[in-house]
């Protein structure tokens, strides 16, 4: 008889977090509804996590690739500039080897 007046293990659902049920009750969706959207969402980020790393690796690479024609472009410079300073120091040579050749003694 102990047993009878004991209030059950298991209440029933309306009196059960009245406060929450109805809350979902007036929610748009059920809860499966709400549970499937964010296991969607869960994908969606999943897909678009490696897609970030991916960009941020290209971006990276980028930077180095550009950094290295950067100094690519450098060094071609100098040596665009040092073979032009070769360039007229042969034309003077040749000119003064001329201008060796046409003078009279």
């Amino acid at each position: 008889m102990n047993e009878s007046k004991q209030a059950p293990l298991c209440m029933p659902r309306t009196a059960c977090c009245t406060e929450k049920l109805d809350v979902v009750r007036q929610a748009p969706l059920t809860v499966w509804e709400m549970w499937v959207e964010q296991e969607k969402k869960r994908e969606e980020m999943i897909e678009v996590q490696p897609l970030i790393r991916y960009m941020e690796r290209d971006i990276k690479w980028k930077k180095e690739e550009r950094r290295r024609l950067a100094d690519q472009e450098e060094k071609l410079m100098r040596d665009f500039l040092e073979y032009g300073k070769l360039v007229k120091e042969a034309e003077k040579a040749e000119k003064d080897e001329k201008a060796k050749k046409n003078w009279v003694w």
